[in-house]
């Protein structure tokens, strides 16, 4: 289980819950519907390119907290080798010509808050003092953060301009992401089980998940957010996705996934890759088709993420390394 996707407090309740796991992850192919294809030996967290051509990838190896860059099928190359460390939380710009990450620090630190990379150039240019769990807006004009220490103001989550700097801030919340495809946010309201928002749409006021949101992510169409819910102030274990849906002018709840993490959609919703979880065991990465179900497509697949283009599913492996699963 690689818990390093999760922020802040998040990673050491899910530390906790991960030391009772039993991982059954294997090297063996399990379907001969979907299959591996190009892979590296290194790298953890995944994430494509608008283009879907390459992957961004973070390495976590003694004494590396290097960024990489892959075109599956060729080598990885570092993106830049005078990077301070990330936070992994790494993300395209949506026209894939830059990377925004943040690193962590104490403000005021010359390595700590928000840096903006030109992946062409390889240049790096700090934007902002202090900040994380970054999320680019929709038009790439600027990103969100959270910032719990602003220098004035109070602790939330604010929007910073990349070209135009200018910081606004948003809401009291936690964990921002904004939409793909227009001007809106999913955030929770609390840093420990909070319920989770978005804003910018007539529900502002209203959660539109239950107590317990852990991580979320959009389709690239923005038409509906993936979240998982488990809530560990209830003395309970039960992970479920939910699949948060856009309807006219207001949003729509289902429970699609039982004991389930990780949701990777593809660009319209209509199908998502998860991990199974299961009597305390990781039980593969597994694919949910709203026409056909559920099914078992590979042994393992952490940090699944969805080709925004094809058919295709990035995973790291238990161990560390990048592998590309796909359907002919």
């Amino acid at each position: 289980m690689n818990i390093l996707k999760m922020p802040k407090i998040i990673v050491c309740l899910l530390l906790v819950f991960s030391i009772s796991l039993v991982s059954c992850d294997s090297e063996e192919n399990y379907t001969i519907e979907w299959r591996w294809t190009f892979f590296t030996d290194f790298g953890r967290i995944p994430r494509w390119s608008p283009d879907g051509s390459q992957i961004l990838f973070g390495d976590d190896r003694p004494g590396s907290s290097a960024l990489w860059l892959w075109m599956p099928g060729g080598d990885p190359s570092m993106l830049s080798d005078s990077l301070p460390p990330h936070n992994w939380d790494y993300r395209w710009s949506p026209d894939g010509r830059k990377i925004a990450f943040t690193s962590p620090g104490e403000p005021g630190s010359p390595d700590a808050g928000v840096w903006i990379v030109d992946v062409e150039g390889e240049t790096a240019e700090k934007l902002h003092d202090r900040g994380s769990d970054l999320s680019w807006v929709y038009d790439g004009s600027a990103v969100v953060v959270r910032i719990d220490q602003p220098e004035n103001g109070i602790p939330g989550i604010y929007e910073i301009g990349v070209d135009y700097f200018y910081r606004l801030f948003i809401v009291e919340g936690y964990f921002p992401l904004c939409s793909p495809a227009e001007n809106l946010i999913a955030y929770s309201s609390s840093e420990i089980s909070g319920k989770l928002f978005i804003i910018g749409s007539e529900l502002v006021d209203e959660p539109v998940s239950e107590t317990g949101a852990l991580n979320w992510v959009w389709s690239v169409d923005g038409s509906s957010v993936f979240c998982v819910v488990n809530d560990y102030t209830s003395g309970y274990i039960d992970w479920k996705i939910f699949k948060i849906s856009r309807r006219d002018t207001s949003w729509g709840t289902n429970n699609v996934a039982q004991w389930a993490a990780f949701p990777a959609p593809n660009r319209i919703g209509s199908k998502f890759a998860f991990m199974r979880i299961s009597n305390g065991i990781w039980r593969g990465l597994w694919l949910h088709t709203f026409e056909e179900g559920e099914r078992m497509i590979a042994n393992y697949g952490q940090n699944p993420e969805f080709s925004p283009v094809d058919d295709r599913i990035v995973v790291n492996t238990p161990n560390g390394g990048i592998r590309v699963l796909e359907k002919p």
